[in-house]
């Protein structure tokens, strides 16, 4: 009797009345699920000669989840120690884990609907951190205050390698595209040949880049460029620049709330985010280069080293005119959260005008080519145009921000943090411009996940989270449990490590050249199992066509020959001396003739 009441004292944090609930709720919901699935199927039966998984059958997946879990019922009522629950625990556990990732093996539908997945994930990570709080959680905070630099220096590794082969991979099987890859490329090897920042995509002659993107940042990046002149240099960079703010990510959460365990989970999730994968797999953008500068700043702005402050501010508003307006923004938080008097503030104010003055003008002088304001519907009349929405029909603002898309986009960004950032009140100067970017924008790819215009939100987002964690009460082993069970779960399905490939990756070339809108169409994960072939032979012969030649290209080999004075889109092929072309393609190239034919492209020359 006195050993049944030491062994009840052991499992007693086992059982529970609000435990036993949630074992009966979830089993409850997978039982229904497959139900469901059942009845999706047709009721077929399954056939006991096959080798295939019992999910494809749920009539035996249902059987079997019953048996088991009566069963342990059961068992569980003559189990006076209570042993049993912490079996039904793990079971359901497993079962879910089952569900989520081995589901629709044969498909992908859960991308069709992203509140329902979303919504799968948050109860499997939560059920999987409470029952990783109850068992282990004090062990992972040891090994992690112990061990927390060397195991995330080894995935730092392991994630430069994976996404080195894969972002190289991709480029190699010509996924890369004119639009931006090739247009980058020329910029930067032009910068680093004449010392002008010329693009010949649009233009016979050339434009200076900067009448598209004042990208200032690019002249830091060309000495780096000159060792390493290629596409594959810069897509590589990309991946480090995103290291390097993770790294200065773990530095700066563990400076704040001294717990190296929380730094790296926070860390970690930066780097398993979906739109952080996203940015390395969806050719080269100098905004990705904004997020080490703006860790950095805030790096700074902890430590009181206003010099290393202002040269970051600067820095960052180099990167593209958009950080400009980003600046003033930082600025104000870093002042409302007192990490800077008001003198210093003015001091960031006078360089962000000063950043925007230089820009404007720059870009008037250059030629300004594209005008981004079309891109926002609140900004196509410039000022007025924004002041007469907002009072003339204020509705309109609420109504573009609440389409499916926008939610999706909110949804996928925010879920693996919790959302918590938003309780960081002072976080909301740091959310808005993301919001003026992303979701005011009617630009398609500006509020889907994977894209670079969401660099201001991620960073507004990973710099709440670790500050609201600073300020809160809450139980933070919980949050941040729950926090690192969520990021490999988002990963799953929508990040890229482990996620299936999904409808971008089966576009057809042909398709995407044809209707380029149906790349951005339901776009919310990435590259994983790339389908498209390799061809040596081109990439050999393209090195011996001469610098001086002009060549006129087919968008997807364009960044392949992008590393040159003049390179055309192939709609304009009259202006070059050499067209690539798609060995599939029914083009015609008067005065032109065939030269070279490989297995996936045909070359012509001027006659």
């Amino acid at each position: 009797m006195a050993k049944d009441k030491i062994i009840k004292g052991k499992t007693a944090n086992l059982y529970s009345l609000s435990s036993s609930l949630f074992i009966i709720y979830l089993s409850s919901l997978i039982f229904t699920y497959f139900i469901y699935g059942f009845i999706s199927y047709q009721f077929r039966v399954f056939d006991f000669i096959t080798e295939n998984a019992p999910l494809q059958h749920p009539l035996l997946f249902v059987l079997l989840f019953v048996f088991i879990f009566v069963g342990l019922c059961v068992f569980l009522f003559f189990d006076s120690s209570r042993i049993t629950i912490l079996i039904l625990h793990f079971f359901s556990a497993l079962t879910f884990i089952f569900l989520f990732i081995i589901s629709n093996s044969n498909g992908w539908v859960e991308y069709e609907n992203t509140l329902y997945t979303v919504s799968g994930i948050f109860l499997l990570s939560a059920y999987c951190a409470w029952l990783l709080g109850k068992v282990i959680i004090k062990k992972i905070n040891i090994l992690f205050q112990k061990y927390s630099i060397l195991i995330f220096i080894i995935f730092c590794i392991f994630y430069f390698v994976y996404f080195s082969n894969l972002a190289t991979e991709r480029h190699n099987r010509f996924y890369s595209q004119l639009y931006d890859m090739g247009w980058e490329h020329q910029v930067l090897y032009n910068l680093s040949t004449t010392g002008a920042p010329y693009s010949t995509v649009e233009s016979k002659d050339g434009i200076i880049n900067w009448a598209d993107h004042t990208s200032f940042i690019y002249y830091l990046l060309v000495p780096f460029y000159k060792l390493f002149p290629s596409v594959e240099f810069m897509l590589i960079f990309q991946i480090l620049a995103v290291i390097l703010a993770s790294f200065l990510i773990f530095l700066l959460a563990d400076i704040v709330l001294k717990n190296k365990f929380y730094a790296a989970v926070i860390s970690l999730a930066f780097l398993l985010h979906p739109s952080v994968q996203g940015f390395l797999l969806e050719d080269f953008h100098p905004t990705t280069l904004a997020l080490p500068l703006f860790f950095l700043l805030i790096l700074f702005a902890e430590k009181k080293n206003f010099i290393g402050l202002i040269t970051c501010i600067f820095l960052l508003s180099a990167v593209r005119e958009e950080f400009v307006f980003f600046s003033f923004f930082v600025g104000l938080y870093l002042l409302l959260t007192r990490k800077i008097n008001f003198g210093n503030f003015l001091y960031i104010i006078v360089i962000s005008y000063a950043m925007a003055v230089i820009a404007l003008v720059i870009m008037n002088f250059s030629g300004k080519v594209i005008s981004d304001y079309n891109r926002f519907y609140f900004l196509t009349n410039k000022f007025w145009g924004v002041v007469s929405v907002v009072f003339v029909n204020p509705l309109f603002i609420f109504r573009q921000i609440f389409t499916a898309e926008r939610l999706d986009f909110l949804l996928l960004t925010g879920v693996s943090l919790l959302f918590l950032f938003f309780l960081h009140r002072p976080g909301w100067v740091l959310i808005l411009p993301g919001f003026l970017f992303t979701i005011f924008s009617k630009h398609v790819p500006h509020f889907l996940v994977g894209y670079h215009y969401s660099v201001i939100f991620i960073c507004a987002i990973f710099t709440g989270i670790i500050y609201f964690l600073n300020e809160t009460n809450w139980n933070k082993d919980k949050i941040i449990v729950l926090i690192s069970v969520l990021m490999f779960f988002v990963n799953y399905f929508y990040g890229n490590i482990s996620s299936k490939s999904i409808q971008l990756v089966n576009v057809n070339p042909e398709l995407a050249i044809t209707k380029p809108d149906f790349i951005y169409k339901n776009w919310i994960g990435y590259y994983k199992n790339l389908r498209g072939e390799k061809d040596p032979e081109i990439k050999e012969y393209i090195k011996t066509i001469p610098p001086s030649l002009k060549v006129a290209a087919d968008p997807f080999i364009a960044p392949h020959v992008s590393g040159r004075r003049y390179i055309y889109h192939i709609k304009n092929y009259d202006w070059a001396d050499v067209v690539i072309d798609r060995k599939e393609s029914s083009g015609t190239y008067p005065n032109f003739k065939l030269i070279k034919e490989t297995k996936l492209w045909k070359v012509y020359k001027k006659m």
